[in-house]
């Protein structure tokens, strides 16, 4: 049996738990309201290498036909975190503690 997964909101990483958990159920599943984001389509292309059936509807959904074992291994891209290095700078941010390790008043502060 499929479902239709409607998000309320765009998400990201619901959409590909949502995706994994489609490609492993039995019938169609269309999922709805992702945000479009790079992990998705990177997960959606990773699953279709190994023999997932999913169809881009649009932008914002997907229909998934179900599977009940790959046909073969695959290949993913490893792309970089987006979040990680904004996230950082607002959390360190340029305050005078923060000093290259070689600097000479590393220990000074």
């Amino acid at each position: 049996m499929g479902t239709t997964i409607p998000f309320f909101r765009p998400t990201a990483n619901g959409a590909v738990n949502a995706v994994i958990a489609a490609v492993r159920a039995a019938g169609e599943t269309t999922i709805e309201n992702f945000a479009p984001e790079p992990e998705i389509h990177n997960t959606v292309a990773f699953l279709q290498t190994i023999g997932a059936q999913v169809e881009w509807k649009d932008t914002h959904s997907l229909h998934v036909h179900g599977v009940d074992k790959g046909t073969g291994s695959g290949e993913i891209n490893i792309i970089p975190d987006r979040r990680t290095r904004p996230a950082l700078r607002s959390r360190v941010g340029p305050t005078p503690a923060f000093r290259p390790i070689g600097d000479p008043c590393f220990r000074c502060s």
